[in-house]
C-alpha cells in the first residue's frame, strides 16, 4: 500500500471516529483502523461490538493494499503531523507502516487485516429519510436520559418509533432510565417500510458516536433498518449501530395527561439560579427546591451539614403555592433542551407523579418528564 493524502482530510475523518475503536491493549483487533486503498479514495474502518464506521477521503493512490493498523497511535500521528500531504506506505514484506509527513517520520506496527470482524450487514428492511438537522437534534436532546443501568438493557438505548400511518409521517425519539424522559416528536421525510409503524432501540453508545459522525450539513439523512442494527448513510461513508433487541416500555403511559399547578419561566434564568445554589446540594441526591408563591420563585438547596444556598427571583406566578424538589443535575439537562427558547412551562401534577417541563404553545413536540424527589418528613 502506498498513498498520499492530505493531512486536514485524514484528520477529519479520524476525528469522527476516535471514540469507536477499544483501545485498553494494542493487541486487541478492535483498538486498530483498517485501512484500504482503493483507486484515488482512502478507506478507513473501526468497531466495536456496538457500532461500525467506514469513512472515505480523496487521495492519491500508487499502490493499492489494506492493512491494520493501531488506532490510538494512528490518530496521535496524524495530530502531530505538519500541515500539508502524509504519505503513507507498507512493504510487502514489512510488519510496519511508514507514514511520513515533511521531515516527520513515524512507523507504526500492523496487523493482517483479515483478522478484523467485518461490520454488521443491515438488510434493507425499512428505510427511512430523515433531516441531518432533526437527527441531531433528537441525539442531542434525549442522549443524557439514556439509562446506563446495564441491568436494564431495555432503557440502555434511544427509541425510534416511525408511523405513516398519518400525513405526513412521523417520527417519535424516547429515552428514559426511570427517573426522567425526553421525549422528540418531529415529522419525517420519506418512509419506505411494509409496515404502518415500526420502532427500534439504538444502543447508546452509538447514539454518542452518531453525533460526531453527523455534521449537520445535509439536508437529509438515510437511515437502513432491521432487526438487529440500523445504519446511517452520508455521502463519505456510513455509521452501523447494533439494535437493542428488547421491547421499549410504553412511554406514552407515562406522559401526564393532567395536572394542578403550572407556572411559566425563562429556562436559562432558571438555570442560572439551580447552578448558584447546587453549591449545597446533597451529595446523596442532588436536591434542589423550588417554591413559588406571590409572584416570586425561589430555589434552595441544603446539604448534611447544614450549608444552604438560596436564590429569588421575580415571575408571573399568583396561583396557589408550590413546593416542589428535583435533582439538580437532571433539572439543568431538561432546561438545556430549552436554552434557545425565552420561555418554558412546568407543568405539576403532585410530588409522586412526573413533572412535565415543554413550550407554553402547547404543541408538546419536545417534553422533557422529571420525578420529583420527596423531601424527608
Amino acid at each position: 500500500m502506498h498513498l498520499i493524502v492530505q493531512k486536514k482530510d485524514l484528520a477529519d475523518i479520524l476525528g469522527r471516529m476516535k471514540g469507536i475503536p477499544i483501545q485498553k491493549t494494542m493487541s486487541n483487533i478492535m483498538g486498530h483502523f483498517l485501512l484500504e486503498a482503493e483507486e484515488g479514495m482512502l478507506s478507513v474502518t473501526g468497531m466495536n461490538y456496538e457500532v461500525g464506521i467506514k469513512l472515505q477521503t480523496a487521495c492519491e493512490v500508487k499502490e493499492l493494499g489494506r492493512v491494520a493498523v493501531p488506532a490510538k497511535k494512528l490518530i496521535a500521528m496524524v495530530s502531530q503531523a505538519p500541515e500539508g500531504t502524509v504519505t503513507i506506505k507498507t512493504e510487502e514484506t514489512s510488519d510496519w507502516l511508514i507514514a511520513t509527513a515533511k521531515k516527520y517520520k513515524v512507523r507504526l506496527p500492523v496487523m493482517d487485516p483479515d483478522n478484523l470482524p467485518s461490520i454488521q450487514e443491515v438488510e434493507e428492511k425499512a428505510v427511512v429519510t430523515l433531516p441531518e438537522g432533526v437527527l441531531l437534534e433528537m441525539a442531542e436532546k434525549c442522549g443524557f436520559s439514556i439509562s446506563m443501568d446495564e441491568t436494564r438493557p431495555n432503557l440502555n438505548g434511544l427509541y425510534m418509533k416511525f408511523s405513516k400511518a398519518t400525513e405526513p409521517p412521523f417520527v417519535d425519539a424516547v429515552s428514559t432510565d426511570g427517573k426522567r424522559l425526553s421525549l422528540v416528536h418531529r415529522n419525517v421525510t420519506s418512509v419506505d417500510m411494509d409496515m404502518e409503524e415500526l420502532g427500534c432501540l439504538i444502543h447508546r453508545k452509538g447514539i454518542q458516536e452518531l453525533k460526531v459522525f453527523l455534521k449537520g450539513d445535509l439536508d437529509n439523512v438515510r437511515m437502513v433498518i432491521d432487526r438487529k442494527g440500523v445504519r446511517f448513510e452520508r455521502p463519505e461513508g456510513f455509521l452501523v449501530v447494533r439494535q437493542i433487541e428488547m421491547e421499549f416500555p410504553n412511554y406514552k403511559m407515562v406522559i401526564p395527561k393532567d395536572y394542578n399547578w403550572s407556572f411559566i419561566i425563562s429556562p436559562n434564568m432558571l438555570a442560572e439560579m439551580v447552578s448558584r445554589v447546587s453549591i449545597s446540594a446533597p451529595e446523596d441526591n442532588f436536591m434542589v427546591t423550588l417554591r413559588l408563591h406571590d409572584g416570586r420563585i425561589e430555589v434552595e438547596a441544603g446539604d448534611q451539614e447544614g450549608g444552604l444556598a438560596r436564590d429569588v427571583a421575580e415571575i408571573d406566578y399568583n396561583g396557589e403555592p408550590i413546593e416542589v424538589s428535583y435533582n439538580y443535575r437532571f433539572l439543568l439537562d431538561a432546561l438545556g433542551v430549552f436554552s434557545s427558547v425565552s420561555e418554558v412551562e412546568f407543568q405539576i401534577k403532585d410530588n409522586y407523579a412526573a413533572s412535565m417541563v415543554v413550550l407554553p404553545d402547547g404543541k408538546k413536540d419536545v417534553i422533557e418528564l422529571l420525578m420529583p424527589i420527596r423531601r424527608p418528613a
